[in-house]
């Protein structure tokens, strides 16, 4: 459900093992525990959602968590990154919106796979606010919102040809 798409892209975290990289079944257990994660926070939620109900869904051992995550939010945000990578992958490929029908067959294919992406990662989306306020974290704060914008310009800019004026906040 994830994606992980190389092997390359999973470490063990330090000081687990003198070579990070991990081979097949490494990659398998990062994936089975990342898969995990995203179904106990969507039946449990942020803050419900313990180590052991993961490593629970997953069939795996805590050590074997701790070799790739270092907490519950370590595992949530890199799902969250996970999801950002795949909104902008999908906000690049909204080609130009006409006024007809081959531009509404256009946007409504578009908001198709966007619906399809957020069923995936739909635990995300409604944890993000709780996983939010425990990061207490502006940076975090400015990146969503450069997600938002990003998305956001691409519909406007697809129908319209036009870009959207930066928020008065200074959060753009």
């Amino acid at each position: 459900m994830t994606g992980v798409s190389e092997r390359a892209d999973v470490v063990r975290r330090p000081p687990f093992g003198e070579n990070p990289q991990v081979g097949e079944r490494g990659a398998t257990t990062y994936r089975r525990i990342l898969d995990a994660a995203l179904g106990v926070f969507g039946e449990r939620g942020f803050h419900d959602t313990h180590i052991e109900l993961i490593t629970e869904a997953a069939g795996c051992s805590r050590p074997s968590f701790y070799q790739y995550f270092s907490s519950k939010d370590d595992v949530f945000w890199r799902l969250a990154a996970q999801l950002a990578d795949a909104m902008g992958k999908l906000t690049a490929t909204l080609r130009p919106v006409t006024p007809d029908a081959e531009g509404v067959a256009t946007l409504s294919a578009w908001y198709d796979d966007l619906v399809d992406l957020y069923a995936a990662y739909a635990p995300v989306f409604v944890a993000f606010p709780a996983a939010m306020r425990d990061r207490r974290s502006g940076g975090a704060r400015r990146s969503l919102r450069a997600i938002s914008d990003h998305v956001g310009d691409a519909l406007l800019g697809s129908a319209k040809g036009r870009q959207r004026r930066p928020a008065a906040d200074g959060l753009s």
